[in-house]
């Protein structure tokens, strides 16, 4: 009996431990019957970098920018090495998209804007939108 109980007990314990010791799920964004594992970027050091000099992205994969408020913002593909979608949101509404941006170097002369206060941004793989059937006034859901 006590062996069946420490058996148990030991079960127990590991099953708390690596309950404990698991990764929160990857922030998501669903959108037009697809769901994106995102990359956050919520301060300025993290939204000022974005993209810039990361690896391709896959077709699964976004960024994810966050801002504490509402506002014009604007972008920029400052040593990228791969093309953008650019989706403006405003709560859960796009309300504007910029596609197949061309990767610029050190020094780009392009800057891109949301034209009307928003509070995210979602920055996926040029072409993607239109292979999605994304458009102005789609809703998506953040799940963070």
């Amino acid at each position: 009996m006590r062996s069946k109980i420490l058996l148990f007990s030991l079960i127990a314990a590991a099953s708390l431990l690596t309950a404990c010791t698991r990764q929160p799920a990857s922030p998501t964004v669903g959108l037009a019957g697809r769901v994106l594992r995102v990359e956050i970027a919520d301060t300025p050091i993290l939204q000022t970098q974005g993209l810039s000099n990361h690896a391709p992205l896959t077709d699964e994969e976004g960024m994810l920018f966050i801002f504490g408020q509402k506002s014009r913002r604007t972008f920029w593909m400052k040593e990228m090495l791969f093309p953008l979608d650019i989706i403006w949101i405003d709560g859960n509404t796009i309300v504007k998209i910029d596609k197949k941006l061309p990767p610029e170097g050190p020094s780009p002369s392009k800057l891109y804007d949301s034209g009307v206060p928003v509070d995210f941004v979602l920055e996926v793989n040029g072409g993607w939108s239109d292979s999605a059937g994304l458009k102005e006034g789609d809703k998506l859901k953040i799940s963070l």
